[in-house]
């Protein structure tokens, strides 16, 4: 749904494809930092408790 008006956006020249393709890659980046960051964690928890709750 998302991806879908966003093509119509870029279609229709509303938006740069280009913006659309960092933003994506910025995201993607901040979202593998994030879940490095939380699995890495000092906490005593592992993984595996962490991911079955």
């Amino acid at each position: 749904m998302i991806r879908e008006a966003v093509e119509q956006l870029i279609i229709e020249d509303r938006i740069n494809p280009n913006l659309v393709l960092k933003g994506y890659q910025k995201a993607k980046s901040i979202w593998r930092e994030t879940w490095n960051n939380w699995a890495n964690s000092a906490d005593d928890k592992t993984l595996e408790t962490r991911l079955a709750a």
